[in-house]
């Protein structure tokens, strides 16, 4: 048995024997403040534990979407196909590098600008037609129209537009298609040439049997040989 000073629990007064077991007791108490304090530190622990994981993670989410958005910036504005988001009355809102490039201006110089004022005259009746439908059908539209560009060459551009669920814009492709048009009129030129080529050939064999026919009744006339048409 321990002993308090010079005498042992069991020689002390009962009330003071009480007051040292009680003493003792509470130091392995729960409800002690050295236990709060320690089951305090634990908690804290874990809990800086749990916000360093968090943090981690956060940091992680942080740099996959600065990732994709990357990603998506760059795919956006290196698209091939320029891409334009349109007002219902055909202002430039925004749009990518290749719809600037397609047009032949900067972007910031671009937008507000109405698209329709890029086209040919005989295109913007089909422009306004096109946009028209857009936002009342508020289904897929499409279109070719030409630009008018300072470029010797004729642009044709294919336009492919949407418009969203509360009809406050649209959003709208235009892809160039003045080389597939070329070559489509280099290929109705070539059946064209071909066509008059095999007229020409026609013609020539019934000039050379019109010939042969006045040689025929020539000679059944007996005429003389001067007057025979050579073939």
């Amino acid at each position: 048995m321990k002993k308090s000073g010079n005498r042992s629990d069991a020689e002390l007064p009962s009330h003071k024997a009480r007051n040292v077991k009680r003493k003792k007791a509470l130091v392995f108490s729960p409800f002690h403040p050295r236990s709060n304090i320690l089951r305090y530190i634990h908690d804290l622990e874990l809990f800086q534990a749990k916000w360093r994981m968090q943090k981690e993670e956060l940091l992680k989410a942080k740099e996959q979407a600065e990732s994709n958005a990357f990603k998506y910036c760059e795919l956006y504005d290196l698209a091939p196909s320029g891409y334009f988001t349109l007002s219902p009355e055909g202002k430039i809102i925004d749009l990518n590098l290749s719809g600037s490039l397609l047009l032949g201006k900067e972007r910031l110089a671009l937008r507000n600008s109405n698209f329709g004022f890029f086209l040919t005259k005989e295109s913007r009746p089909i422009f306004n037609h096109f946009l028209e439908n857009i936002f009342k059908s508020k289904s897929k539209e499409s279109c070719e129209v030409k630009l008018a560009t300072n470029s010797i060459s004729t642009l044709y551009v294919f336009l492919t537009a949407i418009a969203i669920q509360d009809g406050n814009y649209c959003l709208m492709s235009a892809v160039d298609i003045s080389e597939s048009k070329l070559i489509e009129s280099l290929q109705e030129k070539s059946m064209q040439l071909e066509g008059l080529n095999n007229l020409m050939i026609g013609r020539e064999k019934k000039m050379i049997e019109l010939k042969k026919e006045i040689n025929t009744l020539l000679r059944k006339l007996g005429k003389e040989e001067k007057y025979i048409i050579h073939e």
